[in-house]
């Protein structure tokens, strides 16, 4: 749907005076044309007429897309959820379509999607990463003077490929920001995803030291009473680094928590962190 003929469309549901949404923006003549889609505006003019509409910009988005999501945003998803599956032949036929998404349109963002996928589908099958495909990724994020949402959701989802040095060094940049942009995420709270991501990196290589030091991060995190999936994962590396920390065998507690996920049907779900709670019993030492 075209912008004009949306705010038309928006306008007179509400039943809002053309005067009360025009007025020391354009003439009678001008607002016909847009309406009419015969005629753009600028941006600072459109954000005027959503306030004036009672809207915000995102909503406004979500209905000039019909209800769907743009094509990056749904490819990423899938992605997501792949990865959970451990999907690899999924995370294939995803490869091919952004790769010719790639072709055509030459995005920047296709092109970060298509590589990510390369790189999952090494990391899945137990190959070892492409340097090249590395270099893409980081030498995107690492030249950019500031962060914004799209850069630390790019890190979120690429956090793998970095060494520790380097995530520690550029998490005060990246998590002060994630607050900033949390509105505009429609996957969850960013904010718990990443910093979940990067404890269950560093449980796995073993750095306690530097996980206790985000899980303080973690409970600082401010998350509706609505939001199950993020309060669990809250819960679950609480019980997972006090386990370790006090050598006391988490196990118990963490699958009665992890269970909600079989009880809500995410089994995906349900089996990542299984296999987390696992590589911690049997890389830790705890009292019998």
């Amino acid at each position: 749907m075209k912008i004009g003929s949306l705010v038309k469309q928006i306008r007179q549901s509400k039943k809002i005076p053309t005067e009360t949404i025009y007025r020391d923006i354009m003439s009678k003549s001008m607002y016909y044309k847009f309406e009419n889609s015969k005629n753009d505006i600028t941006s600072s003019n459109l954000l005027i007429i959503l306030d004036r509409l009672n809207m915000s910009l995102k909503e406004f988005e979500y209905l000039i897309h019909d209800g769907l999501l743009p094509a990056y945003q749904e490819s990423f998803q899938r992605m997501y959820s792949a990865i959970y599956r451990q999907d690899v032949d999924d995370l294939q036929e995803l490869h091919q379509s952004t790769k010719l998404n790639q072709k055509k349109k030459l995005r920047t963002e296709d092109r970060h999607l298509q590589t990510l996928v390369e790189l999952y589908i090494e990391k899945l099958s137990g190959q070892p990463l492409d340097s090249k495909k590395v270099d893409i990724i980081k030498t995107y994020l690492l030249k950019c003077d500031s962060w914004y949402y799209y850069e630390w959701s790019l890190f979120n989802n690429s956090i793998f490929i970095f060494d520790v040095a380097t995530i520690d060094a550029l998490f005060d940049q990246t998590f002060n920001n994630l607050e900033t942009y949390e509105s505009h995420n429609a996957l969850g709270n960013e904010s718990v995803l990443f910093v979940a991501n990067l404890l269950s990196l560093l449980i796995q290589q073993q750095q306690i030291e530097l996980a206790n030091k985000y899980l303080k991060s973690l409970n600082l995190i401010k998350v509706p009473e609505t939001a199950v999936f993020e309060t669990i994962l809250i819960k679950f590396y609480n019980k997972l680094l006090l386990g370790i920390n006090s050598h006391k065998s988490p196990k118990q507690d963490v699958l009665n928590l992890i269970s909600i996920f079989l009880k809500l049907n995410l089994k995906p779900l349900y089996a990542s962190h299984q296999k987390l709670l696992d590589f911690v019993l049997q890389t830790y030492s705890f009292d019998k």
